[in-house]
């Protein structure tokens, strides 16, 4: 008898790397049969005859692994050399349906927190945590967002977080890259605060060039003006310190050291990128007392071109004085330099 297929079911699967398990239903069919499995757009065909089961005559089930899209044909041949009429099936991704309600996208959280300070560096840099509440599930949907400042011009971009988002809130953490404008133009800063704009997308099966928009909702966060220190043009170089010095103010005596004087130390700073930086000074008595002090050299300053120079003058402590003098600077970047010089 030559066998008939009158049903498949289902007529269409998803694309998967797994198998999945078909229902052919008709007649004629015999144990040992094959099933052919041949591409409409590639002219390539399979023969399964391992992955059939539960043969009967009028049934059976075969596995198949179909990870392609596409339309093929189905074809039975009997080990008799009968073969069945071929019946179409399709391999497709599933069309989203739209969300019973539209998502819900709300700004929560960043690191750091708004209102801190961000210290800027070469690649300065956050991350921000978007709540994503979804009354119907959005499968490998992404979410991505931008910085904007006050005047609305893109101050950073975060990277695509690519999910699937289920049912209920999902908190997605997004790390966002802060532009400097290339090497010559510092990112514009904020007057008050800047804005975070987030997009969601979701895979459009019917045409996966143009994913479906669902939301994209801005939110305010309250960023300050110092959020972005200037980052000055040209090569961005650390601090140094050029010298580390002390002087005795005893009139007459050079260096030489007495208690109840004054003790001049003075360190020497470069910033060759014209970064603002803070020179820190402390010196520790051995007999136990210490004085510190800090001045700032802004951006610009005469620390970026010939070096500039702090100076603290504590009182000679001990019999005979003697001490450690320590000099740090750091600039906006939080790069360090440090030296250290005995007094004696």
């Amino acid at each position: 008898m030559t066998p008939v297929i009158t049903a498949v079911s289902p007529a269409s699967l998803e694309p998967s790397s797994t198998a999945q398990t078909i229902t052919i239903s008709g007649a004629g069919f015999q144990n040992g049969l094959t099933l052919s499995v041949t591409s409409q757009t590639r002219v390539t065909s399979s023969v399964l005859g391992a992955n059939i089961t539960n043969v009967t005559s009028t049934s059976f089930f075969a596995h198949v692994t179909m990870s392609l899209v596409g339309s093929y044909t189905l074809q039975v041949r009997n080990p008799d050399g009968t073969s069945s009429n071929s019946v179409a099936f399709t391999v497709a991704k599933p069309t989203p349906t739209q969300p019973a309600a539209d998502p819900i996208v709300t700004f929560a959280a960043s690191d750091p927190a708004p209102g801190s300070k961000l210290v800027a560096t070469s690649s300065p840099a956050l991350s921000m945590t978007f709540s994503v509440v979804l009354a119907t599930a959005l499968p490998q949907a992404s979410l991505e967002a931008q910085l904007l400042d006050g005047s609305g011009a893109v101050c950073g971009f975060g990277f695509s977080i690519t999910q699937d988002l289920p049912v209920g809130t999902t908190l997605v953490a997004i790390p966002t890259m802060l532009l400097n404008g290339g090497a010559d133009t510092p990112c514009a800063k904020p007057t008050t605060t800047a804005i975070v704009q987030a997009t969601l997308r979701a895979p459009d099966y019917v045409n996966p060039a143009q994913p479906r928009i669902y939301a994209q909702p801005s939110f305010p966060i309250a960023y300050p003006v110092q959020q972005y220190p200037d980052i000055p043009p040209g090569l961005v170089t650390p601090p140094t310190i050029s010298s580390l010095t002390w002087q005795s103010e005893t009139a007459g005596c050079g260096d030489c050291l007495l208690a109840g004087e004054t003790v001049n130390v003075t360190c020497t700073v470069k910033a060759a990128d014209g970064a603002a930086a803070t020179v820190s000074l402390v010196v520790t008595w051995d007999a136990g007392p210490s004085s510190s002090g800090s001045q700032a050299f802004p951006t610009g300053a005469t620390a970026a071109q010939n070096g500039a120079s702090f100076t603290l003058s504590p009182t000679e402590v001990g019999s005979p004085p003697r001490a450690t003098a320590a000099c740090t600077v750091v600039n906006v970047r939080g790069e360090t330099a440090t030296a250290t010089i005995r007094i004696q």
